[in-house]
């Protein structure tokens, strides 16, 4: 999608189709509520989550705990970095996607 294709969308010029505007929430996770102004809650409707994975996450934590403090940054610093990847990622595929949808669509 182009910076100008996507600013139509913006200003009203042009309304997405459903697969564009599931793309946008995916790419930002918001709802498509929320992309289509429907809520002011931008929270996406996501699967129930098992009762295992909480239990799950915390198990985790409390190893984190025994890390050493340098552990911990390093930890952290590592997180941070898989975020970035993952939204990298997650444009790669949403870009892939769109220009496919838009090469369909003529």
């Amino acid at each position: 999608m182009t910076p100008e294709g996507y600013s139509y969308y913006e200003v009203g010029k042009r309304s997405p189709n459903p697969d564009i505007i599931n793309s946008l929430s995916n790419f930002y996770n918001v709802s498509s509520d929320y992309i289509l102004s429907r809520t002011n809650d931008p929270t996406p409707h996501t699967q129930s989550r098992s009762p295992r994975t909480e239990t799950d996450a915390l198990n985790e934590l409390s190893e984190l705990a025994d890390l050493s403090p340098e552990g911990q940054a390093q930890l952290k610093h590592y997180l941070g970095l898989l975020k970035i990847k993952d939204m990298q990622d997650r444009n790669i595929e949403i870009s892939d996607e769109l220009a496919l949808k838009d090469m369909n669509s003529k």
